[in-house]
């Protein structure tokens, strides 16, 4: 009886992973020739499809992954879309660290960490909050995958300068909190001040 249970258990999954492996194929399918019936006309759409497909060939074949992220890239730059250059940019990053480029993953990463947290500095100067958030988060999650402390702490500082903006303050406290943790940890002296500067203002806003 047990044999069965588990002759049925091995059924059920080979089965659920056939079909998985179908559903892929069929949309990678539909991407490709997607991909056939579009011009440069409509770089918008030509990005997006080459980068599903990145992301679709990523495990299980990562240098096709590679081809069609770096397609989506130079179309993003050459039409001036940043939004798809920067998940492009870390789409080129996922193919090479599955392709056991480490050095090369690693620096498609930071270049799309740099990139976001310029963008977030821009909008921020210019008092487009919202902006900022947008870009600040970005460059947060690309901060934690590379494990990159003092620049979460950098992230968390201006994230909170962003949403004191807004006059969302337990937001900005929040942020201002995690900035200061993180600069303590690191003997940072004058960045935690900083932070500790910024939270004080948020204290003084609220009254």
């Amino acid at each position: 009886m047990m044999k069965y249970r588990y002759y049925l258990c091995f059924l059920l999954l080979s089965f659920m992973t056939l079909t998985g492996t179908f559903s892929q194929e069929r949309e990678q399918d539909s991407l490709r020739h997607l991909l056939h019936q579009l011009d440069e006309t409509e770089p918008e759409k030509l990005i997006e499809a080459h980068n599903a497909l990145a992301w679709s060939y990523r495990d299980i074949r990562p240098d096709s992954a590679l081809y069609h992220a770096n397609s989506a890239l130079k179309l993003a730059r050459r039409n001036g879309y940043v939004d798809q250059e920067i998940q492009s940019i870390n789409y080129v990053g996922v193919a090479y660290r599955n392709l056991s480029n480490f050095s090369k993953a690693f620096e498609k990463y930071l270049e799309a960490l740099k990139l976001s947290i310029n963008l977030g500095n821009l909008y921020l100067y210019q008092t487009n909050f919202h902006g900022a958030i947008k870009y600040f988060i970005q460059a947060l999650d690309q901060a934690q995958s590379l494990a990159d402390k003092r620049m979460v702490a950098y992230c968390f500082l201006n994230l909170g300068r962003s949403y004191k903006g807004i006059a969302e303050y337990g937001q900005a406290e929040l942020y201002f909190k995690q900035a200061i943790e993180i600069r303590k940890e690191q003997g940072d002296l004058y960045g935690q001040l900083a932070s500790e500067i910024d939270l004080a203002e948020v204290y003084l806003l609220q009254g």
